[in-house]
Parts: structure tokens; sequence; C-alpha cells
């Protein structure tokens, strides 16, 4: 029998989970209730996915064991970027941005992920 390979937990911080809310009101707002459930639920499975230690995405440079994801629906247009750090064996997503912003300009600017 094949061992399960490893999982990382995952927390989300509160700035993260802010965003996520804002995110649901922002697209129930424009789209509606039905199409900010379907976007947040991407937005919880690609976290979930932060559960598997292959999964993890691009550096960010200068921050070490700080690493972003980028989430959209399609392969086109915009998305959201998840950033999280490594600490161990746990997964912590710090923030979250819409591809729109300029989110390294922020991350870079944000003094409490120092």
């Amino acid at each position: 029998m094949a061992a399960r390979p490893p999982r990382f937990q995952v927390a989300v911080t509160a700035e993260a989970a802010s965003a996520l809310d804002q995110v649901w009101r922002s697209s129930a707002d424009r789209y509606g209730h039905s199409h900010a459930d379907a976007y947040l639920r991407l937005l919880k499975d690609a976290i979930r996915s932060l559960e598997v230690p292959s999964a993890v995405g691009k550096a960010v440079p200068g921050r070490p064991n700080v690493y972003y994801l980028l989430v959209r629906r399609r392969a086109s247009g915009h998305g959201h970027i998840l950033v999280y750090e490594i600490p161990g064996n746990q997964v912590s997503v710090l923030r979250l941005y819409h591809t729109a912003q300029d989110w390294q300009a922020k991350l870079a600017a944000d003094k409490t992920l120092d």
C-alpha cells in the first residue's frame, strides 16, 4: 500500500479572509449571488490546493518562503493573486490581490509582513 503524500495545514490570515469577503460582495453586487458563490468556490479551491506540497506557486522576489499563485476562471482575463508563505509544514495565506492591482508594489509596501 502506497503511503499517503504529506499535506500542509493551510491557514488564512484575517487580512486575506477580509479580502475574500470583499471579493464576494463586489462580485455579488456586479454579477449576482450565484456568480459570487462560484467565484469564491474557485478561490477557496485554490487555497485548498496549497495543502499539497507540490502545488507551490512562484517565488516572490526578495521574500524568502513567500510565494504567489494566479487564480482565474479562464486562461485570459482578470483574476486574483494569492500570496502565501510556507513556514515549516504549514501554509499561511497572507494576502489576496486583484490582478488589475499592482500587487507587487502593494506587497513590497506592506510593512506588516516584515
